[in-house]
């Protein structure tokens, strides 16, 4: 793949924004902070004359000194040298403080000289470019440091990272800004754009290459695992969580659909055991997804009016997960296509999910007996005395018209009798309502799926 290149500012939250060279390769983002202009300098001997200054004396700091087997070197000006008698810049090495030399002096002994040199201070000095840009790393860092700072060329694997826009654990976007977490828990810092624009194709650029890195990497992982509990799906998202105690914030997931389950992690998965230690998982035919707000939170109360309960906060692009057991799951993504393609998958992976399981039967009450009500790909909706297995009723799922229930056990199911040329409510009462209604929802996709010639079924 071609490697891109953007220019921006790379930020801790907490130092100003370095100027930095961001460089994507197929595998990998690298972040070079961009070293400031230092002016051409020659490495020749020269000699400077400086004036002391009574409250800031020479206006300078220096480094180095025999201990460290390093030069006297300036690291710090704090003025404009060049009017009185020739520049200073950092990396330069002095060699002598009025004649005298400072080859073999410890850095004591070179502050001692400086500060007892007069009012007007002759300084022999050579350049070291090479030290230049060590000496303002290692200054901020408040000790001497020769080597390579290994911040310099910093390295982060794209195989399973999270880009995101939002700030960490809040529903605010930032501005012109992102922050590309690794699978590792290497985290890039706050990536700064300078326009609109080349935020849009820095995040669809990232976005681009983590999607095909993941894709091989599910592609590998699947080898392992059967042909009914293959991985469709993965990505990040935002899990909204909110309690009384304190005001909601939003967690990093790593969302995947393998088989007929979903499944919520912290961090990805990385070998075919982590599956079992993950967060959460849930049965996909014991779960409703539904795609809430796809643009910008209402701004009137008239829009709020429409559907107070999708606008929880100022995220975007949300989807709500009902499940069967453990209430909702409210997630935020990044774009409207990253959840159009999460529902693309989840409904044929529900289908499939469903077709693989063929029935399902739930235990209930009918007109005060104990029933068996079961729910088959193929036969449809079938209810049977528990006792002697006798069939009740038994209605395919085309002949079903609606329902109604009461948030609680009761049921009310409304077929369309065809003999009869009329509608008939049959009323149930189920102690696990939710899981019933949910996977009756998941039979129905299932059916329709297979009506539609563009939906290839599982076999």
């Amino acid at each position: 793949m071609e490697e891109k290149r953007f220019a921006v500012t790379v930020s801790d939250g907490k130092q100003a924004p370095r100027v930095t060279s961001l460089n994507i390769t197929a595998d990998s983002l690298f972040l070079s902070e961009v070293a400031e202009a230092v002016p051409l300098v020659t490495n020749k001997v020269r000699t400077v004359k400086l004036r002391r200054n009574r409250v800031t004396g020479l206006g300078i700091s220096i480094k180095g000194g025999k201990e460290h087997n390093l030069p006297i070197l300036i690291s710090k000006i704090y003025r404009d040298t060049s009017k009185e008698g020739g520049q200073l810049f950092v990396g330069d090495a002095i060699l002598k403080v009025n004649e005298k030399s400072l080859e073999e002096v410890t850095h004591q002994e070179a502050v001692d000289m400086l500060r007892l040199a007069g009012g007007v201070v002759q300084l022999q000095i050579k350049h070291f470019r090479s030290a230049s840009r060590y000496l303002k790393q290692c200054s901020e860092r408040g000790s001497l440091c020769m080597a390579p700072s290994d911040d310099s060329r910093r390295h982060f694997p794209l195989l399973f990272a999270c880009v995101t826009r939002y700030m960490s654990g809040a529903d605010r976007l930032r501005e012109r800004a992102l922050e590309v977490f690794c699978a590792n828990g290497q985290h890039s810092g706050i990536i700064i754009c300078p326009s609109d624009g080349q935020l849009d194709a820095l995040f669809t650029a990232l976005q681009e290459r983590i999607d095909a890195l993941n894709f091989r990497a599910i592609m590998d992982s699947n080898r392992l695992f059967l042909s009914s509990d293959q991985i469709s799906y993965v990505g990040w998202y935002g899990l909204r969580e909110a309690s009384e105690a304190r005001l909601p914030t939003w967690l990093r997931r790593f969302v995947a659909l393998k088989g007929a389950e979903l499944f919520v992690f912290q961090s990805p998965p990385q070998s075919s055991r982590d599956w079992v230690r993950c967060d959460a998982r849930y049965s996909l035919y014991e779960c409703v997804l539904r795609i809430l707000h796809v643009s910008a939170p209402p701004s009137t109360a008239a829009d709020v009016s429409l559907q107070p309960q999708q606008y929880l906060d100022e995220r975007q692009f949300c989807i709500l997960i009902s499940t069967a057991d453990a209430g909702n799951l409210y997630l935020g993504g990044e774009t409207r296509e990253q959840l159009e393609e999460l529902q693309r998958h989840w409904f044929r992976a529900t289908c499939h999910a469903v077709l693989n399981l063929k029935k399902r039967s739930f235990g209930c009450t009918f007109e005060g007996s104990i029933v068996v009500l079961t729910l088959d790909v193929a036969e449809g909706v079938t209810l049977q005395d528990n006792r002697s297995s006798k069939e009740l009723w038994k209605f395919r799922f085309s002949q079903l018209k609606g329902s109604a229930d009461d948030g609680n056990s009761m049921l009310k199911l409304h077929f369309h009798n065809e003999e009869a040329g009329a509608n008939e409510t049959k009323e149930l009462f189920c102690q696990h309502l939710p899981s019933l209604l949910h996977t009756l929802h998941a039979f129905l996709t299932a059916k329709l799926a297979l009506l539609d010639p563009e939906y290839e079924a599982i076999e």
